[in-house]
């Protein structure tokens, strides 16, 4: 009965302060934001990933953009506060929708002994796979989207190539309730 009590305490929102609201935290989740925006644009640029046809989502389960890997499988990379809160300590998300072919979950399902991978975790997750981004500390607002960037790389680079990239799911669903994004 103690353990409930401990858990319920713990999920329990605390009463807002006027520190919970300060501008400064405001500003950070803006950066926070400002660094999925960044990383996408460099990982496009160098034409790393594609974001043809492909849109910005948002809504309460955070912000971000769908990607597509040169292998074809297609990603969401943006803030994801729940994982962050609830899984690991990042703000900054893959995840790999339940459309993917099951080869694209197979195969970071295997990245997970590896320690450059800090938290890949599979369905049953919302029948998604989930990978953390891990934070770029002390680091500036480029180095810090390069960083992520590479990240990202080598995430992709664990994917397996599918049919063709455009032959992957286009379609884009929220991560939070798999209802389809209005963006």
């Amino acid at each position: 009965m103690e353990g409930l009590c401990d858990r319920a305490d713990a999920e329990a929102m605390l009463p807002i302060t006027a520190e919970d609201i300060d501008t400064g935290r405001a500003q950070r989740q803006l950066d926070f934001v400002s660094l999925v925006e960044r990383t996408a644009d460099l990982l496009v640029g160098q034409k790393t990933v594609s974001a043809n046809r492909l849109r910005w989502s948002n809504g309460s389960w955070g912000v971000g953009r769908y990607l597509r890997a040169p292998a074809g499988a297609i990603f969401w990379f943006g803030t994801f506060p729940r994982y962050w809160a609830e899984m690991y300590p990042t703000p900054w998300w893959l995840l790999f929708d339940a459309d993917q072919p099951a080869e694209v979950h197979q195969a970071l399902k295997a990245v997970t002994t590896d320690p450059r991978f800090p938290y890949v975790v599979g369905p049953p997750i919302f029948f998604r796979t989930v990978v953390a981004v891990p934070p770029p500390l002390g680091m500036e607002a480029d180095e810090a989207a390069k960083s992520m960037a590479d990240f990202i790389i080598l995430v992709c680079e664990s994917l397996p190539v599918l049919a063709g990239p455009e032959t992957a799911s286009t379609s884009q669903t929220s991560p939070a309730t798999d209802e389809p994004t209005d963006s």
